[in-house]
């Protein structure tokens, strides 16, 4: 059974990496910041109704202030059938038997480019991190995970966090970054 794990595990990194480098060979989104940004993207497991609701919240905060919020995302693996929700969502038909997405969604998703993508969650999901680190995006931001090249900005946060808390780290950790292509403020 190990050996059955340690092949999933590197056919799945051998994927990552080559799309990874795929992405880099692509002509794509330049650097930005969280205030420059004008269309952001969330991921995040439809599992779990408070963090579909606080996701859907901060979203449209976000389009009170003129962002636009393309796509929003779920990943929902406890069924194989699709779910009514008003965003598209993965379930495990859309997981291949290395756990890579596939799928008329995934290849939709890939090809629509955005400013900032965001992984809302609190543990590393591989279905999520592998679309994430595959969308083209200035900026990807996600949870800690052992898979360092996912992520642009990854937020280590307690296993029980709300995503009202996630955000409110989010913002206060970008707030404190100081993007190279913007002038200094004194």
């Amino acid at each position: 059974m190990k050996i059955w794990q340690h092949l999933k595990k590197h056919l799945f990194n051998k994927s990552l990496h080559k799309g990874l480098n795929e992405r880099l060979m692509r002509n794509h989104a330049s650097p930005l910041s969280f205030s420059t940004a004008k269309s952001i993207a969330f991921i995040f497991n439809a599992e779990d109704p408070d963090f579909i609701s606080g996701t859907e919240k901060y979203a449209a905060q976000l389009k009170k202030k003129g962002k636009e919020v393309f796509f929003l995302l779920g990943l929902n693996t406890r069924t194989k059938e699709l779910l009514d929700y008003t965003f598209p969502c993965l379930n495990k038909k859309n997981i291949d038997w290395v756990g890579r997405p596939f799928g008329a969604i995934v290849d939709e998703w890939l090809k629509r480019p955005v400013d900032l993508v965001i992984h809302v969650s609190a543990l590393c999901d591989e279905p999520l991190e592998y679309i994430t680190a595959l969308t083209p995006a200035g900026l990807r931001i996600g949870p800690v995970t052992a898979q360092t090249s996912c992520y642009d900005l990854m937020l280590d946060i307690p296993a029980d966090t709300t995503p009202q808390s996630f955000f409110n780290q989010m913002e206060n950790l970008l707030g404190k970054i100081q993007v190279r292509n913007e002038p200094t403020v004194l």
